[in-house]
């Protein structure tokens, strides 16, 4: 019997140790490769030489010493749709130990007729880096990069390809309309601008109208359109009708932007009979400052422990105000259970697609509660749980380790 239990805990112990050298083995190495993505033009990128670069952190101690240790390097391997067309110039069996970083040259090789069959657009492949493991070494993830290699075969003809980006701003000031712009056809675009259009939120009505720079693409040549407009509106929301004109052809966008803040201010809690276990109603004073109605409003008050840990978190019915409106949320708070002490939160109330945000510092008696309503930011300071984790692991299994062995050592 007592051989019995010998032995059991030998295969306890081995199996505790081995844990604990899996944890490691996966935590402590590491590689990476940069850059992580090439896009390869056309045509002229087929008869060039690309390059990544293998970091490994591994090989290399806090010193920046080599660490002679056999089997290091790296296997390397391609897959996707163009993995069989990218030709690796050091080759997968040509390892680089010891070294900090790794420098490997490569080429996307494809004939004319490969070419012709792809679809215009973006072609993906991989080229897939890992780290190189003696067979006689165990391991239950071995580390691994990818580096991506695109290859963009150009639309017929012309093919402009562009977004919208609006910089908003108060009133009486600049609004700004930046365009990048990309020729992705095989002909050159020999001229285009953007003509925009400012109109009410409804598009009833003109309030304004500004042109771009004009400019010429080269096929695959990217460039920016910029225009400004100098805006006299009442804060709202308002619409852009951006026609992009190109040679013969054009492409009509309508964008919605504001002028000024959509802004609900939170400046005032009133507070009715606080008395801990019974429901307590809040009145928060909310404030709108747009010149719109605004809809589906509600509160949150969240109020976190002094571990960063939210303890309670209490929610106010939904409601509307009108533009420019004052009006009081009521938020009703059962307060059955809740603790004594002082607490951090944050009061947020929702509105339409935004938020207004304001940080709070609470202190709860068994009578009274204090609320003060701060500005700035809050961070609460909340611990890395898979740090955490993996650092209790090693703990418990060294822990667990010692014990066993002492107590094998002890019977014998």
């Amino acid at each position: 019997m007592r051989m019995k239990k010998t032995k059991a805990n030998k295969i306890l112990l081995l199996t505790a140790l081995l844990i604990l050298l899996i944890i490691t083995m996966n935590c402590a190495s590491a590689i990476g490769v940069t850059p992580g993505k090439t896009t390869i033009p056309y045509p002229d990128g087929l008869d060039k030489t690309f390059s990544f670069t293998v970091l490994d952190s591994e090989d290399i101690d806090g010193d920046g010493n080599e660490n002679a240790n056999d089997g290091a390097g790296f296997e390397i391997s391609t897959k996707g749709e163009l993995g069989k067309y990218i030709e690796i110039d050091n080759s997968p069996a040509s390892l680089y130990p010891y070294q900090e970083s790794n420098k490997f040259y490569y080429q996307l090789n494809m004939n004319d007729s490969v070419i012709a069959n792809l679809t215009p657009g973006e072609h993906l492949g991989e080229i897939v880096i890992r780290k190189k493991v003696d067979d006689e070494v165990f391991a239950v993830a071995i580390p691994s990069v990818v580096h991506q290699v695109v290859f963009f075969v150009p639309y017929p003809a012309k093919y402009l390809q562009s977004r919208i980006e609006i910089l908003e701003a108060d009133k009486n000031e600049t609004t700004e309309f930046l365009i990048p712009i990309v020729n992705l056809g095989e002909e050159k675009i020999e001229g285009v601008f953007g003509n925009i259009t400012i109109y009410d939120k409804q598009g009833a009505e003109i309030l304004g109208n500004v042109v771009t720079n004009l400019a010429s693409l080269e096929t695959m040549e990217r460039k920016d359109l910029n225009a400004e407009w100098e805006n006299t509106v009442d804060s709202n929301i308002y619409m852009a009708e951006i026609k992009l004109m190109y040679d013969d052809e054009a492409v009509v966008y309508h964008e919605y932007f504001k002028v000024g803040n959509v802004f609900l201010d939170v400046s005032d809690i009133l507070i009715e009979n606080f008395e801990l276990g019974n429901i307590v109603t809040f009145h928060l004073l909310a404030d709108n400052q747009w010149g719109e109605d605004l809809n589906n409003i509600y509160a949150s008050m969240k109020l976190y422990d002094k571990e960063g840990n939210l303890a309670y978190e209490v929610k106010s019915p939904v409601t509307d105000i009108k533009a420019y409106e004052r009006k009081r949320i009521p938020l009703y708070w059962d307060t059955t259970g809740v603790e004594e002490g002082t607490y951090h939160g944050k009061l947020i109330v929702y509105y339409d697609l935004y938020h207004t945000e304001k940080n709070l510092y609470v202190e709860i008696f068994d009578n009274d509660i204090r609320i003060q309503i701060q500005e700035g930011e809050f961070a609460l300071k909340t611990p890395s749980y898979k740090r955490l984790i993996f650092i209790l692991s090693l703990a418990i299994l060294a822990a667990a380790a010692i014990v066993i062995f002492k107590k094998i050592t002890k019977k014998k």
